[in-house]
C-alpha cells in the first residue's frame, strides 16, 4: 500500500497516511493528521454531554429574572454567603428570612446554580407566579393550561426548588392548596425546598388560612435550615 504525504486541513501540518483501497480504487482518504481526527473523535464523545450542559445553561438563564444573573457573592453579607458555600444537597432545605433588599433572591439564586451546575434539576418559582399558574391551569386557553401544569409538575419534581416571597401577598385558597401539595409531596420524597420571605413564623401564619397555615409553616420550618437576617 502506498503511503501518501498530505498537508492536514484542520492545523496545516504535513503527515503521512495510507489511503484505503478496494479493487484498485481509493474508498478513503484521510485529509487530518493523527492528532486532529484524535482531538475530533473525543469532542464527538463529549458533544452530547456538552450539548446538554448547554441546553441545561440556557433553560436556567430564561428561568431566573435577568436582573438576578450576574449577582456578586462578595457584596452580600456573610450570614447569606456562607449557607449559600457551604450547604449540599440533602433533604434539608433552607429558607432565608429577612427585610426587602438584604440579597435573599440573590443569594438563594446562586445557590440554585451552583446546584444546578452539578448536574441536578432546578426550578425557580415566585409566590405571585405560583398563584398565577395554580389559576391557569384550569384556564379555556391549551396552551396557557399546558404551561401551568407543566410549572406546577416541576415544583415537585425538581431536584431542587427555589420558591421565593413566600408570603408576599394572602393566597388564594386554591394557590394555597397547591402550596401544601407541592411541599408535602416535596418531603415524603425527600426532595429539598429553597425559599425565602418577608416574614417570620408568625407573620406567614397570618397570610395563610386556618385549615393549612400550619401545616404548610410546620414544613417550611421542619424540613428547611431557616437563615434570618
Amino acid at each position: 500500500m502506498t503511503t501518501v504525504h498530505s498537508i492536514c486541513e484542520t492545523c496545516s501540518i504535513p503527515y503521512e497516511h495510507e489511503p484505503i483501497q478496494f479493487n484498485g480504487k481509493v474508498i478513503y482518504f484521510q485529509r487530518n493528521c493523527d492528532d486532529c481526527c484524535l482531538k475530533y473523535t473525543q469532542d464527538q464523545k463529549e458533544a452530547p454531554a456538552r450539548n446538554a450542559r448547554n441546553a441545561s445553561q440556557t433553560r436556567f438563564n430564561l428561568m431566573i429574572p435577568p436582573i438576578y444573573h450576574d449577582t456578586d457573592l462578595e457584596r452580600l453579607p456573610e450570614a447569606l454567603t456562607t449557607p449559600v458555600l457551604t450547604w449540599s444537597y440533602q433533604p434539608m432545605g433552607l429558607g432565608f428570612i429577612g427585610t426587602s433588599g438584604a440579597g435573599k433572591t440573590r443569594a438563594a439564586i446562586i445557590l440554585l446554580k451552583r446546584i444546578q451546575d452539578v448536574g441536578k434539576n432546578t426550578f425557580f418559582l415566585t409566590s405571585p407566579d405560583l398563584s398565577l399558574n395554580a389559576a391557569n391551569q384550569f384556564a379555556d386557553s391549551p396552551a396557557i393550561k399546558v404551561i401551568a401544569q407543566s410549572a406546577l409538575k416541576l415544583c415537585k419534581s425538581a431536584d431542587l426548588l427555589l420558591l421565593d416571597d413566600l408570603g408576599k401577598g394572602r393566597m388564594t385558597d386554591r394557590a394555597e392548596a397547591e402550596l401544601y401539595d407541592i411541599l408535602e409531596y416535596r418531603t415524603s420524597h425527600r426532595l429539598p425546598t429553597i425559599w425565602t420571605s418577608n416574614s417570620d413564623a408568625k407573620g406567614l401564619l397570618a397570610m395563610f388560612s386556618q385549615d393549612r397555615g400550619e401545616a404548610i409553616v410546620r414544613r417550611l420550618a421542619e424540613f428547611s435550615s431557616i437563615v434570618k437576617l
